[in-house]
């Protein structure tokens, strides 16, 4: 599952090689050659020409006005959005208006500002959180995410309660990446996601609590350990 931060990258490396409005019609057309002419991005459009999955790099280098307009393309169906940890600004806040996003994959904003991710829209499906650290508001807003049916999170810190993710009925895949060997890698809240039936996790060795806890997932019929 950590391969998914980097397939965008070979779609921009084809649309650099290839010319950067190499067989767009509309959207992608527009958002190349017009608000981000000199930005590194991966397009893809619709027969129709509307833009249906774009990937934005560094996202806190680009003008919000920038921003505002990409968000207001409200056929994106695929969003990736990767950022630098040191200066990353959360979210765009007008996120919400992408009403059509059903796979939304972060990487690299270090932490969301108030209400990211109560913000993000309810038809998301798929949600990659990877390297975010993640406070109580941040996991009570899951919540409303109630189309959810992938989750993937990085480095979950101790002390935060995940019970508002029980009510999360259509949530069956979770992924669990433990980069950060410094901080507690305990999976204390797995018991939170009850309805899970397949168990991604990134870890070189599973503990005897680790096995505890994931015994607790009575509806799980996959596990995946990966090791790094």
């Amino acid at each position: 599952m950590k391969l998914l931060k980097f397939v965008p990258y070979f779609g921009s490396l084809y649309s650099f090689l290839f010319g950067k409005d190499y067989g767009y019609i509309g959207d992608c057309k527009e958002i190349t050659n017009n608000i981000l002419p000199d930005k590194d991005r991966y397009c893809e459009e619709n027969s129709d020409g509307r833009v249906t999955n774009l990937s934005l790099y560094l996202i806190n280098e680009i003008e919000k006005e920038k921003i505002d307009k990409i968000m207001s393309f409200d056929t994106i169906e695929t969003l990736y959005i990767s950022d630098d940890s040191e200066h990353s600004q959360g979210l765009p806040s007008n996120i919400g208006n992408l009403k059509n996003l059903k796979e939304l994959t972060i990487w690299g904003i270090e932490s969301f500002n108030e209400k990211d991710i109560l913000n993000l829209p309810i038809s998301i499906e798929k949600l990659s959180l990877g390297g975010a650290h993640l406070t109580q508001e941040d996991i009570n807003g899951l919540e409303k995410l109630k189309n959810l049916q992938f989750l993937s999170l990085s480095d979950v810190e101790e002390g935060l309660d995940f019970k508002s993710v029980e009510n999360l009925e259509n949530l069956k895949e979770l992924d669990i990446n433990l980069y950060d060997k410094e901080k507690s890698t305990s999976l204390y809240y797995l018991k939170h996601f009850k309805n899970i039936e397949t168990l991604f996790i990134s870890k070189n060795k599973l503990s005897k609590k680790d096995l505890e806890n994931i015994v607790l997932l009575q509806n799980l019929k996959e596990l995946v350990n990966m090791h790094y």
